[in-house]
């Protein structure tokens, strides 16, 4: 995610609570609050795990969140 996770991107997106990233449960969490809000679209994209990890990677952490997001 480089820019994204230094100052001072990184801490204005994280105050600004649009910012998440961890585990599955972890991203997922802020979904119901963006729901609760009247959100209905976001966009999660894997683009920091396909560049460190590799894409089977990232499309097993986009299956958890959106498992953990949907119940």
């Amino acid at each position: 995610m480089g820019h994204l996770v230094t100052d001072p991107y990184g801490d204005m997106l994280r105050r600004a609570g649009v910012l998440a990233y961890g585990t599955p449960g972890r991203v997922a969490r802020p979904l119901d609050e963006y729901r609760a809000a009247g959100v209905d679209e976001v966009v999660l994209s894997p683009a920091g795990v396909v560049a460190g990890e590799g894409a089977e990677a990232a499309l097993a952490g986009l299956d958890g969140i959106v498992r953990a997001a949907c119940g």
